[in-house]
This record gives C-alpha cells, sequence and structure tokens, in this order.
C-alpha cells in the first residue's frame, strides 16, 4: 500500500505508536518496484465454505500538528490538479464552511494471499489544524487523501483512483 509522506519522504513518526505496528518500521516498509510501500499482513485469515472469504480493512492515519508540508500518500501517479467546489458556506464576506477537491490521483496497491478472498479496503490519511480565533471561536482547516478498493486477492499491482480534499469549518458561524 502507499506510504504517508510529507515533502516526498516517508512520515515515520506516525508509526510510533506502540499498539499501531508490532516489530520494528523495517518490517513494515518494504523495498517495491514502485518504490518504498506500507506492507500490512492480516492473521488468520482463511477462507470458509466454496465461497470466497470477504475481508474489509479501514486504515486511517490522523495527524494533528503534523509540520506545515500536507500529509500525503506516496507514490502517487497520474495527478490531476482541479478545483471542485462540494460545498462553501459563508457569514457575510467570511468564507466559514467550504469542502473542495484538489487532486484526482492513483496509487499502487497489491493484495497477496494464498486464500482467494474479496477484499475492500479504505485508506485515509488527514492533516488537521485548529486555530483560534477568539476565546469561543475556532478554525478547523483539514487535508485529507483518501483511496478505496473493492477487488479479488491477486499477485498483481493495481493502480487505484483516490483523491485530495480540503475542507474549512468556523465554529459558531453556520
Amino acid at each position: 500500500m502507499p506510504l504517508v509522506a510529507i515533502a516526498q519522504e516517508p512520515y515515520a513518526e506516525i508509526f510510533d505508536h506502540p499498539d499501531l505496528v508490532e516489530g520494528s518500521l523495517n518490517d513494515v516498509i518494504a523495498d517495491t518496484e514502485y518504490g518504498k510501500m506500507l506492507k500490512v499482513g492480516v492473521i488468520g485469515f482463511e477462507a470458509r465454505g466454496p465461497e470466497p472469504h470477504r475481508y474489509c480493512g479501514l486504515m486511517s492515519f490522523d495527524m494533528s500538528h503534523t509540520p506545515h508540508e500536507k500529509l500525503q500518500f506516496m507514490p502517487k501517479y497520474d495527478v490531476q490538479e482541479v478545483q471542485v467546489i462540494h460545498y462553501e458556506r459563508f457569514f457575510g464576506p467570511m468564507r466559514v464552511r467550504a469542502k473542495e477537491l484538489l487532486q484526482e490521483f492513483r496509487v499502487p496497491i497489491k493484495v497477496s494471499s494464498d486464500t482467494e478472498a474479496e477484499i475492500k479496503i479504505y485508506l485515509r490519511c488527514r492533516a488537521d489544524r485548529t486555530l483560534r480565533i477568539n476565546f469561543i471561536h475556532y478554525k478547523v482547516e483539514y487535508y485529507s487523501e483518501t483511496v478505496e478498493l473493492e477487488t479479488t486477492t491477486s499477485d498483481e499491482w493495481i493502480l487505484v483512483a483516490g483523491e485530495a480534499v480540503e475542507s474549512l469549518y468556523v465554529s459558531g458561524m453556520d
């Protein structure tokens, strides 16, 4: 799976949580033909009956107080800059709510297993910054990238569509 990166470098600090990863970081980051990627194993994955086993996975990297660079997936291919405003709201001249699609891209994912299975994967990396306006109001800016995949296990790389979204929320102004 793609790594979470800042300024095109793996953001290793995201793994500094004892419950997130067992073993060293070297067991999690693998060199592939697409560069460094995240390697995740699922334990106890076995088929039951003649139908393929189904597995759904959610991996979310949420960070607050990240460096000024954006938290992004790496590697990304076929990056298209877009600017589609899904919604926005104003309080007088001030923009107080917004959600804007910034990028569409593709990331490589490989789902390998000895057992055939139907897989659904949802990946998200999100960084947010909160700024106090005064004692009552605050402003939150979010940047997130998401990727969603439904497939059957194989040993093939798949380039999966993803998107980058920026959101804004000002408290007490809606």
